[in-house]
Formats: structure tokens, sequence, C-alpha cells
């Protein structure tokens, strides 16, 4: 006999929430890793960098630079990017710091910026996920992943959304490519020291044993 949804709806929330926790902790990273890297680029050039000026009451995207939403615009298209500002306008996003305070163009780094933007999608996607809004949480999970293809937090969440609502073959592709998105960060970013709080809580093994498992599954669409 199949599951009665009670059942499925338990499961579906407990990986959620192992998913959210570990998704959160690699999200930290990526950024953190990120940031070094861009950091090194501007220092090297001569240049510095300051995301957040003085608070104003412009908000949204009417904080960056014309040619910067001009930019992610045509990264995400007008169709997805419309749907981004109406889910951030829905869901609170744009009351966050990077989209509070007007910037220059001196004070953004394009890579960087989307980045940022991306890691905050992912924390958003997690929480949608983790209260069952799913459709939200797979459109903003898919906008963070055309923004930063190799975001495995973002990629790890969507596969456990396609696994648990049934696209399996979907579920699967997305769980082995955020485990090699996994290492190959790893790999590049081995020099640089993993926070104390985040080393100890084997965050990142744990998050892998979840995808893996996604990934070894034996069930199809």
């Amino acid at each position: 006999m199949g599951e009665d949804f009670s059942s499925k709806s338990r499961k579906l929330t407990i990986v959620l929430c192992i998913l959210v926790f570990f998704g959160a902790c690699l999200s930290i990273l990526f950024v953190m890793y990120q940031r070094h890297e861009i950091e090194n680029k501007v220092s090297s050039g001569g240049s510095s960098m300051s995301f957040f000026g003085k608070p104003q009451k412009a908000k949204g995207w009417d904080c960056f630079p014309e040619q910067f939403v001009k930019g992610v615009r045509e990264t995400l298209g007008t169709q997805k990017f419309e749907s981004l500002t109406l889910l951030a306008e829905k869901y609170g996003l744009f009351d966050q710091d990077l989209f509070a305070h007007p910037k220059s163009f001196t004070d953004v780094h394009d890579e960087l910026t989307k980045m940022e933007i991306a890691a905050l999608l992912t924390s958003m996607g997690n929480e949608l996920a983790r209260h069952h809004i799913v459709e939200d949480a797979e459109e903003v999970l898919r906008i963070a992943l055309i923004l930063r293809p190799e975001h495995a937090a973002a990629r790890g969440t969507l596969a456990s959304i396609c696994y648990s609502t049934g696209r399996f073959t979907e579920a699967k592709e997305h769980a082995l490519r955020a485990i090699a998105d996994m290492d190959s960060h790893a790999e590049r970013y081995k020099d640089v020291p993993v926070p104390e709080h985040i080393a100890d809580s084997n965050a990142i093994d744990s998050f892998r044993l979840v995808l893996q498992s996604i990934a070894e599954s034996e069930k199809s669409d």
C-alpha cells in the first residue's frame, strides 16, 4: 500500500529541514569563498569595494545602477526578471540590506552582487520549501541557479523538491550536479579556512549524504 498524504508530508518536512540547515551553511561558505576571490582580484587592481551606502528611501532595483539591473534582466530574461521582482516584493526580499541601500557604480561588482542575490534567493527558497510553499520555492531556486549555476545549496534543495514531487530523474540530475559543484568548490578554495562553527557541525558532509541518497535512489518517474 502507498503512503498516505500525512506520512509523505512528514517525510518531506524532515528532508527539507535537513537541507535548509545544511544548505544555509553551504550558502555561507559559498558567499565567503566567492567574496574572498573577488576581493583579491579587486585589491590587486588597486580598486576598493563598498556594498552598502548611507540608508535612503530608495530600495529594490532602484538601489542599483541602471546598467547592473539591465544586466540582471538580460541574464534572467524578462519573464524570470518580472517573476523575481514579484516574489521579492511578496516575501520581503527587497527589505534586506542588499536591496535597501542605494549603490553607485563603484559600489557594485557585477559578479559578486549577482552571487549575493543568488544566496539571498537560496535562503528564501529554503524557507518557502520548509513551509511547503513549494511552487514559489522552486521558482526562486531556479532563478538563483540562472544567476549562479554552480550554487550547490540552491541545487540541493531543488533536487529535494523534485524528488518529493515525484520527478525522480530531474532530482537525480540536480543532486549529481550539486555534488560535483561541491567537489569543485572544495578543490578551488581548499586553502581558504572554513569557519569553525560550520566545520564542527559536519554540515557539508551531511549535506552530501542527503544528496547522495537522492542520486542513488532506484525510484523512477
